[in-house]
């Protein structure tokens, strides 16, 4: 008898929340690397490496989530997976933009230093944190939403 690869507990939803996050997640990191192309902000200052680093990690528990979720079907460990993949996108999320609230103050607000790439970088970081934050919350819904089906073994 030929067992299937993928029998996982990732399911409906749960999977297109999943794909769906790791896909503005990725475009949230192209997104953080273009504030850095306008010269106003330089890869390296504050906190922009360890917004790397927590982007890194919320794609390989993103990424890890889906795969492990697919192919393991009875532990519930899996589950807690999603779960980091969230969190570190909050946390990547709220370093980035708190980097960002000179600029926001200097070029946005009070238009001293307007005209020197600022407004670019800002708009392109505040798109990036909102890509984060929505596909944190989608990835928690979905899980929730996973947890709060009944077994079917249960339903029987």
């Amino acid at each position: 008898m030929k067992e299937k690869l993928f029998h996982g507990r990732v399911k409906g939803f749960q999977f297109y929340a999943l794909t769906v996050a790791l896909g503005m997640t990725v475009i949230g990191f192209v997104l953080s690397f273009l504030s850095y192309s306008t010269g106003y902000y330089a890869l390296g200052d504050k906190n922009s490496i360890l917004v790397v680093i927590l982007c890194a990690f919320a794609l390989l528990m993103g990424v890890a989530s889906l795969w492990l979720g697919l192919r393991y079907a009875d532990n519930n460990w899996p589950g807690m997976i999603p779960i980091l993949f969230a969190m570190f996108l909050i946390l990547a999320a709220v370093f980035h933009i708190g980097d960002r609230f000179e600029g926001i103050g200097v070029c946005i607000v009070t238009d001293y230093d307007a005209g020197h790439g600022g407004e670019e970088a800002i708009y392109f970081s505040i798109a990036a944190t909102v890509l984060w934050l929505a596909a944190a919350v989608l990835v928690l819904v979905g899980n929730f939403k996973q947890m709060l089906k009944p077994k079917e073994e249960d339903a029987e």
